[in-house]
């Protein structure tokens, strides 16, 4: 079994990947294209996070856990469009 430090530590690791131009420039293409849709469903999660039912518990168990997903993942995202604009 994987420990969650050993996850942690995968997950930081860099990586190298050689693409052509084409190939990158579709691949930043996409991800600025895809930020309406990405932010869309932040905006959803974040409204049903906050819905709630009659005796008071949260409507929707893993909204909020969703919601910091996609925060999280837009976060990530836009951190690598910089990255490949080097900026």
């Amino acid at each position: 079994m994987v420990s969650m430090e050993e996850i942690e530590a995968w997950k930081k690791e860099e990586k190298t990947v050689t693409m052509t131009r084409d190939q990158w420039s579709k691949l930043t293409t996409y991800l600025l294209i895809s930020t309406s849709f990405r932010e869309g469903e932040r905006t959803a999660y974040e409204k049903l996070a906050l819905e709630t039912n009659k005796d008071g518990t949260c409507a929707f168990n893993k909204a909020a856990h969703m919601a910091k997903f996609w925060k999280e993942t837009n976060e990530d995202i836009e951190k690598m469009i910089a990255v490949i604009d080097g900026r």
